[in-house]
């Protein structure tokens, strides 16, 4: 089932279409629409997503409805922590000016 149906997508989705697009750039390549349709193509990976709402579906199926939300929680409050921590890592960027470390 894997082999006829998201194969594919998986695969065009899994190239790096930016790195592509500068070999073809590169390469002096008369297509005036590559990055047109480099964009388009990197689009597929949104396909994913649909992917994600299926084994969200069967999961429903699957456990209780206070277990998720509390997986949920959990992957929203790893989101928010991880931003923080960018954050963080920004700040401290900025304020290293003499090349030392700064922790």
């Amino acid at each position: 089932k894997y082999l006829r149906g998201w194969l594919l997508i998986d695969f065009i989705s899994a190239v790096p279409w930016d790195l592509v697009a500068c070999w073809l750039l590169h390469r002096g390549s008369s297509l005036t629409s590559a990055p047109t349709l480099l964009k388009l193509l990197r689009l597929l990976k949104l396909l994913k997503l649909y992917r994600l709402q299926v084994v969200l579906d069967e999961m429903q199926k699957m456990f209780p409805k206070a277990v998720l939300q509390m997986i949920k929680l959990l992957v929203v409050v790893a989101v928010l922590t991880h931003y923080v921590a960018c954050g963080f890592h920004f700040v401290a960027a900025l304020g290293n000016n003499t090349g030392s470390g700064t922790w």
